[in-house]
């Protein structure tokens, strides 16, 4: 039987990753939409290719997420597109440290790269993962 400590740190980060997926998921689905939140929803209604102060990616996730709006009643489904953009890039930070030192380096990027402030921020790919690679 494997524990814990018997994973290589690869099985450890997916297992990570859904943990913290999951937990995002579940905030996501319970709590309301943020005063940014609901300007993402309106201007995910219609899409253009400029806004004053946000990418149009940010809308095209939420009207992927979302089924083209259809799901736009649950505030979890307009949250998707942030809960796939934090796991994607936990893994992206876990790969790219590992390029540059070692997986165990990696792991710990991922670990405070993967505690990002929460779910519902704006689709923030890469959050300060230098900090805990410089004090290894």
């Amino acid at each position: 039987m494997k524990t814990l400590h018997n994973l290589s740190y690869r099985h450890k980060l997916f297992a990570l990753i859904i943990v913290l997926s999951l937990t995002r998921l579940v905030v996501a689905c319970i709590l309301e939409l943020g005063n940014d939140e609901s300007y993402y929803w309106l201007y995910g209604q219609q899409l253009k290719w400029n806004y004053f102060d946000h990418p149009l990616m940010v809308a095209v996730w939420i009207k992927i997420f979302s089924l083209n709006l259809f799901l736009d009643q649950y505030p979890g489904f307009l949250r998707l597109g942030s809960v796939v953009g934090c796991g994607v890039s936990t893994l992206f930070i876990y790969n790219c440290v590992k390029t540059l030192a070692s997986e165990r380096a990696a792991w710990f990027a991922a670990c405070a790269g993967g505690r990002q402030r929460d779910g519902r921020e704006d689709l923030h790919p890469l959050w300060d993962w230098r900090r805990p690679v410089t004090r290894l």
